[in-house]
């Protein structure tokens, strides 16, 4: 999916609703990421190739 489709289908949706991430059957904190895996070093986030949604749960190890 295309960020521009994931908007575009968000603005069906109450502005000020909550947005959750569900991940083993219950919510997730999570954080968005960018960066693909063609993108240079300091490429900033209006031109990345990749956006993603990181479960810091199911993550822990890598941010150590």
């Amino acid at each position: 999916m295309k960020v521009k489709e994931l908007i575009k289908s968000l603005l069906d949706y109450n502005m000020d609703a909550d947005v959750d991430v569900i991940a083993n059957n219950t919510r997730q904190e999570f954080t968005l990421t960018y960066g693909g895996h063609t993108d240079g070093e300091g490429t900033p986030k209006a031109k990345t190739s990749a956006v993603g949604i990181y479960v810091d749960a199911l993550c822990q190890n890598e941010s150590e």
